[in-house]
């Protein structure tokens, strides 16, 4: 009897820690972030490496709206319409002493100084100017514009066309040459 009260007292323990775990339910099994929380996504940093922008979902609202944080300020804030308007410049490159950056915006290219926060159009066309990086001395942009690739130098505006690439639907037909009996075409036959 006293083996039955004694695995009894041990094993009370034991079934009240089962009562507490709650049962199973699928809301344990799967663990969606609408019963565990959103984690933030999209990261990005602003030209001067001061603030991180990114989207984040904590009231759980249709939309992840943006948030900003600092080094200076630590709690996350929305971030307005404004702002985001500046952060929607895509891949930024930058000037290797880190003073500048280039970027495209709706189809053309912009340089922008990050101190001064200064931004002038190096392009302005109705054609699309995409994927642009500095040359080596940093003086020149090169860009795509169209299957073409092009420099503009940066102080003088100076356009050059580096290559020309054109689509076409046809091949071009090569000369027939005619020798005696057999029809023979172009000189590479």
């Amino acid at each position: 009897m006293k083996r039955i009260l004694f695995c009894l007292f041990l094993a009370s323990p034991l079934a009240l820690f089962a009562q507490d775990l709650g049962s199973l339910s699928v809301e344990k099994i799967m663990r969606d972030p609408k019963w565990m929380g959103v984690s933030p996504s999209n990261f990005k940093w602003d030209e001067n490496s001061k603030n991180i922008y990114f989207n984040w979902n904590p009231e759980k609202i249709e939309e992840d709206p943006m948030y900003q944080i600092s080094f200076d300020k630590r709690k996350p804030l929305k971030v307005s319409d404004e702002i985001k308007k500046t952060l929607d410049k895509g891949t930024v490159i930058y000037t290797k002493d880190r003073t500048k950056v280039l970027f495209e915006h709706k189809g053309d290219l912009f340089i922008k100084t990050i101190s001064t926060r200064e931004e002038h159009a190096i392009t302005n066309t109705l054609e699309r100017e995409a994927n642009p990086i500095f040359d080596k001395s940093e003086s020149k942009v090169l860009f795509q514009r169209g299957d073409n690739l092009f420099s503009i130098s940066i102080s003088g505006g100076k356009l050059v066309q580096l290559s020309n690439f054109t689509r076409t639907k046809k091949r071009a037909e090569r000369p027939i040459i005619q020798t005696g009996s057999m029809a023979q075409t172009g000189p590479d036959q």
